[in-house]
Parts: C-alpha cells; structure tokens; sequence
C-alpha cells in the first residue's frame, strides 16, 4: 500500500519524470522472476521419480509393494528430498530479494501434500492392517475355541447316547427279572399249595396208621386171650 501510494503521488506531480523514478522505486520491493516461478525443477524431479515408479508398478501388476515399505521409502526418502529442496531454494530466493521474505507453502494439490497425505494413509493402513491382523488373530481362537468346545459337546452327546443305550438295555433286564420273578412267585406259591397238601395228606395217613395200629394191637389182645382160655378153661 506505501509503494502504490508513492507512485500515485509522484505521477501526479511529474507524468513524465517522476515515472522512471516510481519504477526504479518500485522495482525494489519487485519479486524477482525465478522466485515468482520457483523453477518447479524441485517439484518435476519428485513427479518424474514417482511416474517412473508408477509406470515399474504397473509394468509388473503381479509385483506390490508392501505398505511399511512404502511408508519407509515416502518418510525417509521422497519427503527429506522435496523439504530440503523447498529449504535450499527458498534460502537462496529470499538472499536474492534484499531480504524481503515471502512465505512459500506448498497446496493440497502438489505432489508433495499428496506424498504427505499417502504417507498418512499408508500409516493408517498399517494400522488398520495391525487391527486387522489382531482381529483375525481373535477370529482363529475363536474359531479354535469353538471347536474344541465342538468336539468337546460331541464326545459328551456320544457318552449321553451310550448312557441312554446302557439305561435302556438295563431297563429292559430289569422288567425281564421282574417278569421271571413273578413266574418265579407263582412257581413258590402252586410249590407251597402242593406241600401244604401232601402235608395234609401225610397227616391224615399218619393218624390213619396209628388207628389201624391200635386195632391190631386190640385185635391181638383179643386172640390171645382167647387162646388163652381154649387151652387153659
């Protein structure tokens, strides 16, 4: 705002004159034109390295690079070149423009903002691929655990089948002894009927002996003593 105040100021005075002296005035405070054109050199070189390696990739689509290697090579290679390119040309800019200082700043659209925002990315993609790499990690036991437990539930179902074969077949023996021991009851009981007669039986014909018994021996008395007295009157 001084300078164009000047130069108004002495054109109004001097058309003529005073033009060649606001242009020598002005021409001091002017940007110098490599510093105006910042000799993109600095931004070609980058560019052209990164075709170059886009143009290998794509030649051998079966070939990738890993993304910490590539993270290793933006961060300690690429990005060290552009910032120490920016740093030297900026220096030798500003000596030139009698020390006026410009601030120089690269914009998202320059390669060196988008190897920043891949070298972002590649980190988040590494970060992600960690997660990843734990949550597929955590999958596997799980899927381990599941499993075990599987088979584990499987060999417990086979016991529990075998257990309830083992109940059934021993239900089943357990009404087969049941049934024979009701045939074994019956069998006592007709057994039991038929001594309970026998012994009826043997009672009756032991009374029957000692009756018969008693008459032979009455029968006997009876003979002797009537041989008795046939031969002694």
């Amino acid at each position: 705002m001084k300078v164009s105040r000047s130069i108004n100021a002495s054109l109004s005075k001097s058309p003529g004159s005073t033009l060649n002296t606001a242009r020598a005035r002005t021409n001091r405070f002017k940007i110098p034109e490599n510093f105006q054109k910042l000799d993109i050199d600095q931004i070609k070189k980058p560019r052209m390295m990164l075709k170059t390696l886009t143009s290998r990739l794509r030649q051998d689509k079966t070939q990738s690079i890993p993304p910490d290697v590539a993270v290793k090579v933006v961060k300690n290679y690429i990005l060290p070149m552009f910032e120490s390119e920016t740093r030297s040309k900026l220096n030798t800019q500003r000596s030139e423009s009698f020390g006026h200082r410009y601030q120089f700043s690269v914009d998202g659209g320059t390669v060196y903002s988008e190897l920043k925002l891949s070298e972002k990315l590649s980190k988040e993609i590494l970060s992600l691929e960690s997660h990843l790499t734990s949550m597929d990690q955590i999958v596997k036991d799980n899927n381990q655990e599941k499993e075990k437990v599987t088979q584990e539930n499987q060999k417990l179902e086979l016991e529990l089948i075998n257990a309830l074969t083992n109940i059934s077949f021993i239900n089943g023996e357990n009404t087969r002894l049941q049934r024979e021991l009701i045939g074994v009851k019956l069998n006592i009981g007709q057994i039991t009927s038929q001594l309970k007669k026998y012994k009826n039986l043997y009672e009756t014909t032991q009374l029957e002996n000692e009756r018969i018994t008693k008459l032979l021996q009455d029968e006997k008395a009876s003979n002797d003593i009537r041989f008795f007295n046939m031969f002694f009157p």
